[in-house]
């Protein structure tokens, strides 16, 4: 286990804790038939400080998604963090989540999945005007 400065820690699975998940109803998401999809995600906010600095990254989060398509919030762990600026704006967006869950048989199963987010600066192009 690893902690950044927000004093968050990142989890690793072993094969002990697969047992355990697979004991709770939870499927690895590779394990499932028919592989949850995003539906909708809360507004990503990038960090303003860290905007102007022109810091880029990527946030891995891995949680569990219920049977009715939400986040389970105590489920939620850091897997990476490129900047730790970046994982609360990912928690947050997470946090209003909405997915199809997994499906096995075509039933809904508890899914154990993992989620990047990309914080990435677009820049805006320049109209040259020509006289």
């Amino acid at each position: 286990m690893t902690m950044f400065d927000d004093s968050r820690p990142v989890f690793k699975l072993d094969s002990a804790d697969v047992d355990s998940l697979r004991r709770a109803g939870v499927i690895l998401e590779r394990d499932v038939a028919e592989r949850p999809r995003v539906l909708t995600t809360g507004q990503l906010r990038y960090p303003d400080d860290l905007r102007m600095m022109g810091v880029q990254g990527r946030v891995v989060l891995r949680f569990v998604i219920g049977l009715d398509g939400r986040v389970e919030p105590s489920t939620i762990s850091l897997v990476s963090a490129d900047d730790a600026g970046f994982i609360s704006p990912a928690r947050e967006a997470l946090r209003t989540a909405r997915f199809r869950p997994g499906r096995v048989g075509g039933r809904p199963v508890r899914t154990l999945v993992n989620l990047p987010f990309d914080f990435k600066i677009r820049r805006r192009s320049r109209m040259t005007r020509i006289p």
